[in-house]
C-alpha cells in the first residue's frame, strides 16, 4: 500500500470516526494526515510499545497534554511502514464501543483479517503482568478466606450492607448501630486482605453513604438534603487520615441519614405543617422565615401559624431554630468552620446571636461543643 492508498484510506475513515487521522513513521515524523489536523508533539515514549513486531492489535494511547488516541501499527512482510494514529477521541461524538470496533475495522482493511471485539479489549485492559498479579493476590486471599470459613466467621462486608441500607430505610438507629458493629469486627479480616487498608476503608465508607443516601431518598428524604448531606460526608472522609476518626465519622454519617428518615416516620402531621417541615430542612441556609414558608407554599401566614403551633406545640420561628441549631452541631462536629461562619451560613443575627441561640437549646456554647466532639481527622 503505497502513500496514495494511505492517504485515500484515512480520508476515508477520518469522517466516519469524527476524529482526526495521522500516519507516523518510526521516527515519530507525521507523514500523512487527515484535513484540518492539528500538528501533534510526540516524544519517544509514545514508541514504546506500538511499534511492535508482527500484527499488533489496535492500542488505546493518552498522550499527556493531547487527549485520548487509538493506534495501530502497519507492517508489510514484516517490514515497518508506519504507525495510524485516531485521535484525539472525543467521547461525546464517538463512543468508545465504536472507537474499538473502527480499530477492528481499520485492521480489517490493513492486514485482511478478522479481529474479535473481545480480543482487542483484552490486549488493552488485561495484560499478562496484571492478570498474574491478580491471580496471587485471589489465591493468596482465599487462603486467608479459606481459614475464615473453617473458623465459621462470616466476612465479606457487603454481607451487612442489606441491613445497614434495611436500617437506614426503615428509620432504624438501634438496627443501624448493631449492623455497623458487626462490620467493625470485621475490620482486623478486612487489613488482611488489603495492601492499603485506610484507602479500601474510606472506599467502603464512601459506598455505604452513597447507598445510604439512596435509601433516605427512598424513605422521604429530600433529595437535595439527601445530596447536600452525601456530598458533606464524602469529603469529610476523603480528608480524614485516622482509622478510629473514620470509623467513627462513618457511623456518625450513616446515623444522620438514619435518623432525619426515623424523624420523617414519627411525622403524623397534616399536609401543610409537613410541607412547611420539608421546606425548612431544604431552606436551612437561607433567611428563611414564617413570611416565606407561607409565601412559597401559598398559605395563609396567620392559618399556617396556628396551625404549626398546634400540632407541633412549638411555633415556626422556634422550630426554625432548633433545626438551625441540629445542623449547627454536625457543622461543628466535622467541619472547620469557624463560629462566624456557621452563624453567616445558618443566617443568625451574629456570633452572639448563634451562641445565646445554642446554649439555650444545647446547654453548651458552641466553642465547648465542638471541643467535646469534634473529629480529629
Amino acid at each position: 500500500m503505497n502513500n496514495k492508498h494511505i492517504q485515500n484510506l484515512i480520508n476515508l475513515l477520518s469522517g466516519s470516526l469524527n476524529a482526526p487521522i495521522y500516519f507516523i513513521d518510526s521516527s515519530l515524523n507525521i507523514i500523512l494526515k487527515s484535513e484540518g489536523s492539528l500538528l501533534l508533539h510526540l516524544t519517544d515514549s509514545f514508541a514504546d510499545p506500538y511499534f511492535e513486531e508482527g500484527a499488533p492489535l489496535p492500542k488505546l494511547k493518552t498522550l499527556k497534554n493531547d487527549g485520548h488516541f487509538l493506534c495501530l501499527t502497519y507492517y508489510e512482510e514484516e517490514l515497518l511502514i508506519g504507525t495510524f494514529l485516531i485521535g484525539p477521541l472525543n467521547y461525546h461524538l464517538t463512543s468508545f464501543t465504536q472507537v474499538i470496533h473502527q480499530g477492528c475495522l481499520l485492521y480489517y482493511l490493513l492486514y485482511r483479517k478478522h479481529i474479535d471485539f473481545n480480543e482487542v479489549l483484552k490486549d488493552n485492559f488485561f495484560k499478562q503482568p496484571l492478570v498474574d498479579s491478580i491471580e496471587e493476590k485471589l489465591k493468596s486471599d482465599f487462603t486467608t478466606l479459606r481459614q475464615i470459613a473453617e473458623d465459621n466467621i462470616t466476612f465479606f462486608p457487603l454481607a451487612y450492607e442489606t441491613h445497614i441500607i434495611n436500617a437506614i430505610e426503615y428509620g432504624d438507629p438501634e438496627q443501624l448501630i448493631n449492623a455497623v458493629e458487626k462490620l467493625s469486627r470485621q475490620q482486623p479480616l478486612l487489613n488482611q486482605l488489603l495492601e492499603d487498608p485506610l484507602h479500601s476503608s474510606k472506599v467502603l465508607y464512601m459506598t455505604l453513604i452513597i447507598l445510604g443516601a439512596r435509601a433516605s431518598i427512598r424513605a422521604g428524604l429530600i433529595p437535595d438534603v439527601a445530596h447536600k448531606l452525601t456530598v458533606f460526608y464524602l469529603d469529610k472522609i476523603e480528608n480524614t487520615s485516622d482509622m478510629q476518626e473514620l470509623a467513627k465519622l462513618q457511623l456518625t454519617s450513616l446515623l444522620d441519614f438514619t435518623m432525619r428518615v426515623q424523624q420523617i416516620n414519627t411525622l403524623t402531621f397534616s399536609r401543610p405543617v409537613l410541607d412547611a417541615i420539608f421546606f425548612i430542612h431544604k431552606n436551612l441556609y437561607d433567611n428563611v422565615s414564617l413570611e416565606k414558608v407561607a409565601t412559597e407554599l401559598h398559605f395563609n401566614k396567620s392559618y399556617l401559624a396556628r396551625l404549626f403551633k398546634k400540632e407541633m406545640n412549638e411555633t415556626i420561628g422556634e422550630f426554625i431554630l432548633r433545626e438551625k441549631v441540629e445542623e449547627a452541631k454536625r457543622l461543628l462536629m466535622v467541619s472547620k468552620h469557624s463560629l462566624l461562619d456557621i452563624s453567616v451560613l445558618l443566617h443568625f443575627n451574629d456570633q452572639s446571636h448563634f451562641t445565646k441561640v445554642f446554649k439555650q437549646f444545647v446547654g453548651l456554647t458552641p466553642k465547648k461543643y465542638r471541643d467535646q466532639h469534634q473529629f480529629k481527622g
